[in-house]
């Protein structure tokens, strides 16, 4: 689950968590010093969702060349053994 969550939910939510953030931090400003608030239908959502994509991306990058297995290893597929599923692995 905690892979799930670093390398997939959070680099594309983590731009858009910033931005708004960002926005609660400006609105709040804006109401002190009386001026006007910027709403978040003006935000940069093109540029955000770029930016969670392309962060998403360098993570599946990261993760393949930190925690990837020897390319020269072999698979062995799963198989049941007296009754229990042994999930597939790959030795080296």
């Amino acid at each position: 689950m905690a892979r799930v969550l670093f390398q997939y939910l959070l680099p594309i939510v983590l731009p858009t968590a910033i931005y708004l953030l960002w926005l609660v931090h400006r609105r709040r400003r804006a109401t002190a010093t009386g001026t006007v608030a910027p709403t978040w239908q003006q935000g940069p959502w093109f540029w955000l969702i770029l930016s969670g994509m392309g962060i998403s991306a360098a993570s599946f990058v990261v993760g393949a060349l930190l925690a990837g297995h020897s390319p020269h290893g072999k698979y062995v597929p799963a198989e049941v053994k007296n009754g229990r599923v042994i999930p597939g692995q790959i030795k080296d």
